[in-house]
């Protein structure tokens, strides 16, 4: 039996291409020859090929595309160099000083956690004898890394601000030679002018939260005490701080958890009044529901998306860019740069998704326990990667690491298995990994590769579109 090439048919409104598994490569090809590529996908007899498209099947072929290889074996790559890169290479240390937090937002994992899929809020905090012993592990573990960053993370952070203030003066001794920056993300409700100014002077990076004006980050960001909102709170400590420390702006970003119920355009609004960095996040339901998208909302994140391609085409100016199209650009962006290409698919190569766990984001919890990054469930032993007293659990990282060997067969055949981000994280509701738990995000996750895809397409067109119009201005 003759075996299909390993290709994907995309159609956009102009034109029909192939995406090239073995190659990795987008290939516009004739309406004929995708329709003949098409049947023989489904299995169905394909048509005879005029002469035009059976010459331009052979010159792909003698190219190196549409070959029909498979990988045999679904293996992580970096498996092998796990325990070098963990001794020597980490980049963040990112501590949770507490658990306790002086806000309950309707969205926030912890607020609706049931200790099984995730923790609730507690009590808990960080002792400083845990948090020190955090950096000496970390310092191990740097040798080979220039630029580190610590990161302070909660429950909100700055109800430990004397742990935080002589664990950063800790680290800055300890890690001395290195490049060391800090980060935190903040609710900024408990900011006093001393600690934005030690914030100011030591390489601080303060991510606030913020879900746009009063009437919209009020119905979901709440104070745990009385239940009333936030944002006259946020808002003033942040003027506050602005007028009284020099520099203290040029710290700050924003977060925007954005609930596609509220209206894009006032966020929108907000943020560019405010004249300053802001990024939008998607809110995560909790496990077992799913968000509902009003025909207002998908509008607006399309002519959002739009507005980013013509940015990233040079089109559109900066100043005509808000919250959501700065995204989309930003996402484009990262399509276009990251497109590897092969000669062909090895014989052993694993999915896109899985980092190497704490690598990038080793989170320490308020116990010292070590898991790949903030993300993960708490309350899940596959999770657990090592604990600062005792090192890594190299036997349950590499576990994380070969999640996709539970799906191998399935893996082997789809052809978005490089654009595959599925990650331990997103299936550490569990309390095994398992096939079903993976699969179940196959669909979603082939969906958006497709997405990834047209983008990349879409801006290819309108810039050769742009290019005719301008030769033909010229001419």
């Amino acid at each position: 039996m003759t075996q299909k090439p390993f290709i994907h048919l995309i159609k956009s409104p102009y034109h029909h291409y192939v995406f090239d598994v073995n190659t990795n490569s987008i290939l516009r090809v004739s309406k004929e020859l995708s329709e003949y590529l098409q049947a023989e996908q489904i299995g169905k007899a394909a048509p005879t090929l005029s002469q035009s498209a059976a010459q331009e099947m052979d010159s792909l072929k003698q190219n190196g595309y549409l070959k029909t290889k498979h990988p045999k074996k679904i293996e992580n790559p970096q498996i092998r160099d796990v325990e070098y890169l963990l001794e020597y290479q980490l980049n963040m240390l990112t501590l949770q000083v507490t658990q306790q937090c002086n806000f309950r937002c309707s969205y926030c994992t912890y607020s609706t956690g049931d200790g099984i899929i995730q923790r609730g809020h507690s009590s808990k905090s960080m002792s400083i004898q845990t948090a020190k012993q955090a950096v000496d592990f970390f310092k191990k573990r740097v040798r080979h890394r220039s630029k580190i960053n610590i990161g302070y993370y909660g429950g909100e952070p700055l109800i430990e601000w004397p742990l935080i203030k002589e664990v950063t003066k800790y680290a800055q001794k300890c890690l001395e030679g290195k490049e060391l920056t800090f980060s935190m993300t903040t609710n900024a409700t408990l900011l006093t002018e001393e600690m934005a100014r030690f914030f100011t002077e030591n390489h601080f990076s303060l991510l606030i939260s913020l879900d746009g004006p009063k009437e919209i980050h009020d119905r979901s960001r709440r104070f745990a005490g009385n239940g009333e909102g936030t944002f006259d709170s946020v808002i003033a400590k942040i003027e506050e701080m602005k007028r009284k420390v020099p520099g203290f702006q040029d710290i700050l970003s924003f977060n925007s958890v954005i609930d596609p119920c509220n209206p894009s355009a006032c966020i929108s609004e907000f943020f560019r009044n405010m004249h300053t960095d802001a990024r939008a996040s998607t809110l995560n339901p909790p496990p077992g529901t799913s968000l509902v998208y009003p025909m207002e909302y998908l509008r607006e994140m399309k002519k959002a998306s739009l507005t980013g391609y013509l940015y990233h085409l040079g089109l559109v100016p900066n100043d005509k860019m808000d919250l959501f199209s700065t995204s989309e650009a930003g996402q484009i962006h990262l399509q276009m740069d990251h497109k590897m290409t092969l000669k062909e698919l090895p014989d052993v190569c694993g999915h896109a998704g899985p980092c190497i766990p704490g690598l990038s984001r080793m989170f320490v919890d308020v116990q010292g326990n070590i898991f790949p990054c903030e993300r993960c469930s708490e309350t899940s032993g596959s999770m657990k990667i090592g604990h600062i007293a005792k090192g890594f659990d190299y036997d349950n990282i590499k576990k994380v690491m070969g999640i996709a060997s539970l799906t191998e067969d399935s893996c082997k055949n789809c052809w978005a298995l490089f654009k595959c981000n599925i990650c331990a994280a997103q299936i550490s509701e569990e309390k095994e990994f398992s096939a079903a738990g993976i699969l179940s995000k196959c669909a979603n996750v082939r969906n958006n590769a497709e997405e990834n895809l047209r983008q990349v397409i879409a801006v290819s067109e309108v810039q050769k579109m742009a290019h005719t119009l301008h030769q033909g201005e010229r001419s």
